[in-house]
């Protein structure tokens, strides 16, 4: 009987524990095996016999699905990266807001019909036309150089983001590894670490966010976490990961690369949120580089069709770049090949550098400079316009529709190339948005499927606390019997003759 009070005890304790802890994340349910105890052997007239003796605990398990909770963390890899991903497109599409009048596609309407407006008959003599033509070729350059340099501040928010979850890694493997030993230690002399495990599962949920994760569970007890290949955390050891600080010229920002601290070598989260921060850096430098054959657009195929063309100015000036440095007769040129842009000197310009190099050239700067900018062309004759004439004017403003494959942005026209990014842009987005609204239903599922299996459930708790509660009674009060037999027969018995 007192066994039964035990194990009944041992019961109610383990309910207690569950209802208690039916809020904690990541707890599972825990229940008592019990068992019937070993047989004793009495004689009786038909020989010997086999009486019971009682019942024991067995163990104290947890409910857990293992298969659960393997699609659980590679699913939450997915969501991990999409999740970056999506963030990353939202913070992006707010630089390329092309909603109202401060964006690159009005920038570019702008300067555009400015030069439409020169290719007008009596346009070109307007000094107003003139300022316009500059003022929004001012703008332009600035929007450009403003859009690669909030690029750049998004490239360093996301590898700031990526340091502090490499240190965040750090602490989980950190963690697993002690949580690992503890367990060990613990179940080496018996029983399960219920509590430990839930613990250390918990730090598996979180590390699969992070990075793709497949876990083997050893002979021991312990985790071996392997992650793309290689093992971050086994039985007494686990790898530490840092980063490394590079600088790149080519877009003027500091890369980070990520490494194993012991061994140097190169570290691939294959997928998870690390992995959707490094392809967002990647796809935000390729933008920077899509500013930069724009920039190299107006550098090379615009500067050019200028140089061509005739100031109104007494000394009838030609061969003056309208974007660039103010050097007459040397321009930019594109090298297709290579996807570079070589100035003036002969110094071939990074991706930064090119589109730094978009500015106004400093002669159109002044009031008398306005009268340098080439409206003016050569008539079919050879001979130059007069004042009024709107030849170059008409040829650079045909430039942003028209098509060419010998130009920094390709075969296609400029127009066509920025509304291609956008599109290109707007649908990723949108594919992205898709697929972190299916990963959060899928996540959703499985965290109901592992839930189903370990949650709490307040209604079998409570039907099972007034069980062991009535077994508990029984066993003391079948105890008392036996103590008010044992009392009778000692102290009522044998008072014949006293």
């Amino acid at each position: 009987m007192i066994r039964g009070l035990n194990n009944n005890q041992v019961s109610l304790d383990t309910v207690g524990h569950n209802i208690t802890n039916a809020g904690s994340t990541g707890y599972s349910r825990q229940s008592v095996n019990s068992a019937a105890t070993k047989s004793q052997t009495v004689s009786t007239i038909y020989g010997n016999a086999q009486v019971g003796t009682g019942v024991d605990v067995v163990s104290i398990t947890r409910a857990r699905d293992v298969y659960a909770d393997k699609q659980f963390w590679a699913e939450s890899s997915n969501q991990g990266y999409y999740s970056a991903r999506q963030t990353n497109y939202d913070k992006v599409e707010a630089i390329y807001d092309d909603s109202d009048s401060t964006g690159l596609q009005t920038k570019l309407s702008k300067f555009w019909s400015a030069w439409q407006t020169l290719g007008t008959a009596g346009g070109a003599d307007s000094y107003t036309n003139r300022v316009s033509a500059y003022e929004t070729g001012v703008q332009l350059g600035q929007t450009i150089n403003s859009y690669a340099t909030e690029l750049q501040k998004q490239i360093k928010s996301e590898y700031d983001d990526l340091n502090l979850k490499v240190d965040t890694i750090n602490d989980i493997t950190s963690g697993i590894l002690k949580l690992n030993k503890s367990i060990s230690s613990q179940e080496a002399i018996g029983g399960m670490a219920n509590d430990l495990r839930d613990a250390r599962d918990n730090l598996v949920d979180q590390l699969s966010g992070y990075v793709k994760v497949s876990v083997q569970e050893n002979a021991n007890g312990s985790y071996s976490v392997v992650s793309n290949g290689n093992t971050l955390v086994d039985n007494n050891s686990r790898l530490e990961l840092e980063t490394v600080a590079n600088a790149n010229a080519e877009y003027g920002v500091t890369d980070y690369t990520i490494q194993f601290k012991a061994t140097k070598t190169p570290y691939d989260p294959g997928v998870g949120e690390l992995k959707g921060i490094q392809d967002s850096i990647a796809e935000n430098k390729q933008a920077i580089s899509d500013l930069a054959k724009m920039s190299a657009f107006f550098l090379d195929t615009f500067n050019d069709q200028h140089r061509q063309g005739y100031g109104i100015d007494a000394a009838n000036t030609t061969n003056i770049n309208f974007f660039g440095d103010s050097t007459a007769g040397a321009g930019y040129t594109w090298n297709a090949s290579t996807s570079t842009l070589t100035d003036n000197n002969g110094t071939v310009l990074n991706t930064i550098e090119t589109i730094k190099a978009l500015t106004v050239n400093s002669s159109l700067t002044t009031e008398s400079g306005k009268n340098l900018i080439a409206a003016r062309g050569t008539l079919a004759s050879g001979v130059t316009e007069g004042t009024a004439g709107t030849a170059n004017a008409v040829l650079l403003s045909t430039l942003f529709s028209k098509s060419s494959g010998t130009t920094a942005v390709g075969n296609v026209s400029l127009n066509d190339y920025y509304t291609g990014l956008m599109s290109k842009l707007g649908s990723k987005s949108a594919a992205v948005d898709d697929q972190v609204t299916q990963e959060k239903n899928i996540m959703t599922t499985l965290s109901n499927n592992r839930q189903a299996t370990s949650g709490v459930n307040w209604d079998e708790e409570l039907t099972n606390m007034i069980r062991f509660q009535k077994g508990y009674s029984a066993s003391s009060r079948c105890l008392t019997t036996m103590d008010e037999m044992l009392d009778k027969l000692i102290n009522s018995t044998g008072v014949v003759g006293r």
